[in-house]
């Protein structure tokens, strides 16, 4: 029972700083900026951010449940054959070397970053209408849901420059997923305007900070690949598992 705990609080506190160093990418960064211009009237409503973080303890239950129940029942039910066989290998390989490469900013193959600044640029100059969370956060009268609109709107508006993550957590865990976004929106809330994050990017913290989600995603990519090469010169059917 102790050694769940244990790693229960390990897991919270790397996917957390994990989700908090997401926070400071480029485009993230971008998107929170504009995000708190529209807000800037109001404030932060901290209740919608404690809304949506009870939200994810749910999922986080759920995903627990849901795990448990996989483990018992679905292994019987559902062949999985399909994850050990070589095309799936090479697809595998192929994904997390574009993930490294999109990570490393070796290649960009998303281009969210400079989208993201195109559409801003274009919303200043009025060419481009502003999307539903953008109006909402300016024209509506309820600051609950102003602070849920600003939550959707920074988990959408950055996600051509944070899909990795997002095929990341898909091969992981569930539960972990919402120890993340806790990172992700507190990183949000505490960093996102320019006072902070010019007092930040002076100090080797941020690079630290934003270079943890980094190294996880490439190191655990690193793996994986090595993993599927693996299979392929020495397949392993399901059935042998």
């Amino acid at each position: 029972m102790l050694e769940h705990y244990i790693t229960a609080i390990i897991s919270f506190i790397v996917f957390f700083l994990i989700g908090l160093g997401l926070s400071l990418k480029p485009a993230v960064v971008m998107a929170g900026i504009h995000s708190n211009q529209y807000m800037k009237d109001n404030g932060k409503p901290w209740s919608s951010y404690g809304l949506f973080i009870a939200i994810l303890f749910v999922i986080n239950m759920l995903g627990a449940y849901l795990t448990d129940c996989y483990s018992v029942y679905m292994p019987l039910a559902i062949d999985f054959s399909w994850g050990f066989s070589q095309w799936w290998q090479v697809v595998s390989i192929i994904l997390f070397v574009i993930l490294i490469l999109q990570e490393l900013r070796i290649v960009d193959f998303s281009h969210g970053e400079r989208n993201l600044a195109f559409r801003y640029e274009q919303l200043d100059k009025g060419l481009q209408s502003p999307s539903w969370e953008e109006k909402y956060m300016l024209n509506g009268r309820c600051n609950l849901a102003k602070g849920l609109a600003d939550c959707i709107y920074m988990l959408r508006m950055p996600i051509r420059s944070t899909w990795p993550y997002l095929v990341w957590i898909l091969f992981g865990d569930p539960q972990v997923v919402s120890y993340l976004l806790m990172g992700y929106v507190w990183g949000h809330i505490m960093l996102h305007d320019p006072q902070t994050l010019e007092r930040l990017s002076d100090s080797g913290l941020y690079r630290w900070l934003a270079g943890v989600p980094v190294f996880c995603i490439v190191m655990t990519s690193i793996l994986l690949i090595v993993m599927s090469m693996w299979l392929l010169i020495k397949p392993v059917s399901w059935t042998a598992m």
